[in-house]
């Protein structure tokens, strides 16, 4: 099939999966929607996630997309808990990023920093440990870090924050820091000055990698193709983030809906 791949996230981590994925598959129609007006759902309630996450695919499934990335940590934890039938298939990142990080571990100690919804959630965890009984895991919070990305917070800021939420990790002799939320993936070189000796694994590259494996059969089409983005809200730092991703085109054309209920 050449049907679109829908992706949806709550801001700008989700553009780092889609430039991913267009790297792989070049000749994808891509529909992106950002829910940057309800941005960021890291705070809030697993229950009002799930209605939000709903929404994203039935607004996705409208665009006659063959399947859909769930380009967001925290969606993906609750999509894990509820095993809904969305009657399309659809692929979260904690999956994908914790079998990654099993694999890469030789010390058995893995470090998981996201959100704090997805945190108390402890769907991380539970799929590592559903993989390897014997593997230590370490979780941090980092509850402000995804608006900061969003709102293009300056790099000093970054480095304060990042310094409060990871260096106790490092303390922990972890040889694998998950990056559970797609707006991490944007600064993870500067998340890489901080853990020179540890392999972070990047939800951008293991969704990526992911659909490679579910879309090896079908035959390649020599065009380019289209993408599509739709957001809630537009915000200047969207737009700068588009054009540095996918140029000045795309960012042209992105598509302001109001589906909201």
């Amino acid at each position: 099939m050449n049907e679109p791949i829908g992706v949806f996230d709550s801001g700008i981590g989700g553009l780092a999966v889609i430039k991913k994925i267009l790297d792989y598959f070049p000749h994808k129609d891509v529909v992106y929607f950002g829910d940057t007006a309800r941005m960021p759902y890291g705070n809030k309630d697993p229950e009002l996630i799930f209605s939000y996450t709903k929404q994203n695919i039935d607004f996705l499934r409208s665009k006659n997309v063959e399947t859909v990335v769930a380009a967001c940590g925290t969606a993906s934890t609750v999509m894990l808990k509820k095993k809904y039938d969305y009657g399309i298939p659809v692929f979260g990142i904690v999956i994908p990023l914790c079998k990654s990080a099993v694999k890469i571990t030789k010390n058995k100690r893995i470090a998981v920093v996201a959100t704090e919804t997805a945190i108390i959630s402890n769907e991380y965890k539970r799929t590592i440990q559903n993989i390897s009984k014997d593997i230590e895991i370490f979780q941090q919070e980092c509850p402000t870090l995804a608006t900061m990305i969003e709102n293009n917070t300056s790099y000093d800021s970054l480095i304060e924050i990042l310094n409060v939420c990871l260096l106790p990790l490092i303390k922990k002799n972890i040889d694998v820091l998950i990056l559970g939320c797609t707006h991490y993936s944007i600064i993870k070189n500067i998340i890489n000055d901080i853990f020179k000796d540890i392999v972070i694994v990047d939800p951008a590259q293991e969704m990526a990698d992911f659909l490679k494996g579910e879309f090896c059969q079908e035959k390649i089409i020599d065009k380019k193709g289209r993408l599509d983005i739709f957001v809630s809200k537009l915000s200047g730092n969207f737009v700068e983030n588009v054009k540095l991703f996918f140029g000045e085109t795309v960012a042209q054309n992105i598509k302001v809906i109001d589906y909201i209920p």
